[in-house]
């Protein structure tokens, strides 16, 4: 074994220096989210990273898939709590997918800190990418503070800290330092693709008995127990659907067994099939954009020689667009769109009456109930229907600004990555279906509310994750850094 002199003096202070930082970081969004209180949730997440920490990479495999299941939360109401005369009553809710990203970050400071002896790699030291654009909107978050609308500025600061600050950690940092080889990439996206093939399959069920009875109707998420784990519509399906094919075609990519891309190309035709039977508009048009995007990259050859087949099918599919039309023409659906334009009319009023900071963070929603119209023709208030006016309403056009500079430098990166691969090699058809699988995710995001998820933000880390893996030459030993000296 290595002694602990022999490892340089400023690496150790770098390592320390990081451990303490996650646990702080850890405090911190404890605090904000409201868990401190909480000895049960303190308990239930002790638990887990006792487990992540002896098995890390099983909890970030179960990870992956959990935290698309937003639904999933759990609840505790902690009780009153008396601070001087002031009588707080603390509640608490938290998803199990945060759980567990709050498990794994504990899990890497104590292994940081318990295992800086006998280590001569540097395979620990973290990787911050796309840091500067995150820490910009960050500050856009935090600036908004200052907004002509005087939000409450500790309301402020814990949306920036809830959402930004965690989703920055757990969805780019954790992936992007976990997620090191193909041998740690190919089983998250196994895990990202079975969860799809799971909520495909209740979605048919959903379209065989739509109230419990035979019968056709719309492919929704399929309750368990009666916990709706995607908690949301068919949106949030075809969501969950979109991310599990890109997932499935980037594995289908990089792995050898014939047998196993066969049963991806039919789960992914699984998926296809019951996406469209949930008749998002949202959905479709990502599936659109995808399908042109790939058909003129890694698809090209394919769509050249089975053009007059693909037109075929679609032909043969015309019917499910038909449908789609009578849905889109019904009064329910109508009654959607004029809320949303509703909704999107009102952030834009905001964003005239506060250009450059808008009405603070998280303040969209406050701002959509302060609007009797909209109470009085379609209830209660609903969050932006789209990242962009979601952003322009509450950071305006610093906030957007920042927006861009996330965009920019994610667009940057897989350019880079896409020309540096050669043509012909399976890592770059793997790369170009993640980075599409990013792109149409921001595109989905520009139509629904789930942008403070890691419903949009894992697909981007994976694709930071696999930029950095393929063009690297593949090691002889994997490199983690999560094994002790005798690991």
């Amino acid at each position: 074994m290595v002694c602990f002199g022999m490892m340089p003096t400023s690496s150790l202070r770098m390592r320390i220096a990081f451990g303490v930082g996650l646990f702080i970081a850890l405090a911190v969004l404890g605090f904000v989210i409201g868990t401190p209180l909480a000895l049960a949730f303190l308990a239930s997440l002790l638990a887990c990273t006792l487990l992540a920490w002896r098995e890390p990479y099983l909890v970030l495999y179960a990870w992956a898939p959990i935290s698309l299941l937003i639904g999933w939360v759990v609840s505790l109401d902690t009780g009153e709590y008396r601070i001087g005369e002031q009588v707080l009553h603390v509640y608490a809710e938290i998803s199990v997918g945060e759980l567990l990203a709050l498990s794994l970050i504990a899990a890497w400071a104590i292994r940081l800190l318990s295992y800086w002896k006998g280590r001569k790699d540097l395979n620990w030291k973290p990787w911050f990418p796309l840091a500067v654009p995150f820490a910009l909107l960050f500050a856009a978050e935090l600036l908004s503070m200052f907004s002509p609308a005087e939000p409450q500025k500790i309301e402020v600061i814990k949306h920036a800290v809830r959402y930004v600050g965690f989703i920055y950690l757990s969805c780019i940092v954790l992936v992007a330092n976990f997620v090191k080889s193909k041998k740690r990439l190919k089983p998250v996206l196994a895990a990202l693709g079975i969860n799809g093939v799971l909520f495909a399959i209740g979605g048919l069920v959903t379209i065989l008995f739509p109230n419990g009875s035979f019968g056709i109707g719309r492919a929704m998420p399929l309750n368990i127990l009666g916990v709706n784990a995607l908690g949301g519509n068919m949106h949030s399906l075809a969501e969950t659907l979109i991310i599990a094919m890109g997932a499935m075609l980037a594995l289908g990519s990089i792995t050898k067994s014939e047998e196993q891309k066969e049963w991806i190309k039919i789960s992914v035709g699984l998926m296809f099939i019951v996406t469209l039977l949930t008749f998002s508009r949202t959905a479709w048009i990502t599936l659109g954009f995808a399908f042109v995007v790939l058909c003129t990259t890694v698809w090209r050859t394919w769509w050249d020689q089975h053009r007059s087949s693909i037109i075929a099918a679609g032909i043969l599919l015309s019917p499910i667009a038909l449908l789609m039309v009578i849905y889109t023409l019904s009064s329910g659906a109508m009654s959607s769109v004029d809320s949303r334009n509703t909704i999107a009319a009102i952030g834009f009023q905001a964003f005239k009456d506060s250009p450059w900071l808008g009405v603070g963070a998280g303040g969209y929603l406050q701002l959509v109930g302060n609007s009797r119209a909209f109470f009085v023709q379609f209830g209660m208030a609903f969050d932006a229907h789209g990242i962009i006016q979601k952003i322009a309403g509450e950071l305006g056009i610093i906030g957007l600004a920042a927006l861009s500079s996330i965009i920019y430098a994610a667009i940057s990166l897989a350019r880079q990555t896409y020309r540096s691969l050669s043509h012909g090699r399976n890592e770059r058809e793997a790369f170009t279906y993640l980075a599409v699988l990013a792109a149409s995710m921001f595109l989905f995001e520009c139509f629904s509310t789930t942008f403070w998820s890691p419903r949009l933000w894992l697909p981007l880390g994976l694709m930071v994750a696999a930029s950095k893996i393929f063009q690297e030459f593949e090691r002889e030993k994997d490199p983690d850094f999560l094994r002790d000296a005798n690991g």
